[in-house]
């Protein structure tokens, strides 16, 4: 008898173990329709305008579907609540009509960016202006844009901010996304990121119907060539150095001395300096796209590299923003470094050589020596 009841319980456990499953695995999944965020196995976001039938389906882990008609605008996902260098996997499939996107989407505060990396889309290419240029990472080529939105919806409410877009030129529904090669890539460029907000492998449509069905997950990259760095359809811009910041700052490097430009703490009108390498924000620049061209921002100061219209072995300046041409340059390749060339003075960058702190730093007609080279660092 008590062979028995043991034998009655112990499949009694085993029956209410594998009930307990199985109600665990089928429950009902949740469909939402209206704006929010919240986690279901991973952090969701849910936005919509309101425009037309648009609903987000979520299954639990890295799970979700989303169904849109006729809709105005909306993008959802699952990720993280704050992006990162990760890499991200996914896999399921996307129909996106005639104006939809799947993509790894999220934003960056102080500076406000809004980013998309396009992995799929309806038959409209995202997002409709010349690419900057290209860059090859997991396997793709991707074209890369920057565009502007001007007093239009936000993490922060209306406002008016850059988004930065690399659109992979073979489409897909399942793979990897090395995000430090895309923001890499957009550093390159002087297209800086803030503070990471919200990073989710998204869906978005506009003006369209459509669906998808998507599982993402944090993982290894999908091989296929690596990563490499963008080239740019504007000779006057293109470099092969590839030492760039995955941040917003980087430090220029002489390739000939090993002397750091340095802002040094000084006002309007002051000699740029060179010194040895240093932890202190004097040393941290940011590369400023306008145009064609670059504008030089010191960290510390504020104030921007200045040709101020010198000539041979004149000293180069600092001065606060100006529209005039002295803060503008170009960015060449020279031997796998980069060279700077002032818009207005046509001269160049160059450390003359100076090895010992505090030198200042000069401008000089093109060369090929070393001293006008730069090797860009992170900080």
């Amino acid at each position: 008898m008590k062979k028995k009841l043991v034998l009655f319980f112990a499949i009694l456990t085993i029956f209410a173990v594998v009930l307990t499953l199985f109600m665990v695995n089928t429950q009902a999944a949740t469909t939402i329709t209206s704006n929010q965020t919240g986690t279901d196995g991973l952090w969701y976001t849910f936005w919509t305008d309101g425009g037309g039938s648009v609903s987000m389906t979520l299954n639990g882990g890295g799970s979700y579907s989303t169904r849109w008609s006729n809709c105005g605008n909306f993008v959802c996902g699952k990720g993280w609540g704050t992006g990162s260098s990760r890499t991200i996997s996914y896999s399921g499939s996307f129909n996106g009509g005639n104006n939809g996107y799947l993509c790894v989407y999220g934003w960056t505060t102080s500076p406000l960016v809004e980013y998309y990396v396009i992995e799929n889309h309806g038959s409209w290419t995202p997002p409709g202006n010349s690419s900057s240029g290209t860059m090859s990472s997991d396997g793709g080529t991707y074209n890369l844009h920057r565009t502007q939105r001007v007093n239009q919806p936000s993490i922060q409410g209306t406002a008016t901010f850059y988004q930065y877009w690399s659109v992979r030129t073979s489409k897909r529904s399942s793979g990897s996304v090395n995000m430090g090669n895309h923001f890499n890539a957009w550093s390159s460029k002087g297209w800086n990121l803030g503070g990471h907000n919200y990073q989710v492998l998204a869906t978005e449509g506009y003006q369209s119907s459509g669906s998808s069905s998507i599982n993402v997950s944090e993982g290894s990259s999908s091989g296929g060539g690596g990563y490499v760095p963008p080239s740019n359809n504007d000779s006057s811009n293109n470099t092969s150095n590839n030492n760039t910041s995955s941040g917003s700052y980087i430090k220029l490097k002489n390739a000939s001395t090993g002397m750091f430009i340095d802002g040094a703490g000084g006002g309007d009108g002051s000699t740029v300096k060179q010194y040895g390498n240093s932890s202190n924000y004097n040393q941290q620049w940011i590369l400023e796209q306008s145009g064609s061209y670059y504008k030089i921002k010191n960290r510390a100061t504020g104030k921007y590299i200045d040709g101020a219209g010198g000539g041979d072995g004149s000293t180069v300046q600092q001065y606060g923003s100006s529209s005039n041409q002295n803060q503008l340059w170009v960015r060449e390749s020279a031997g796998g470094n980069v060279k700077f060339k002032c818009v207005s003075s046509g001269k160049y960058l160059d450390g003359a050589g100076r090895s010992s702190n505090g030198d200042s730093l000069y401008q000089y007609g093109s060369s090929s020596n070393v001293n006008q080279q730069w090797v860009i660092v992170s900080p």
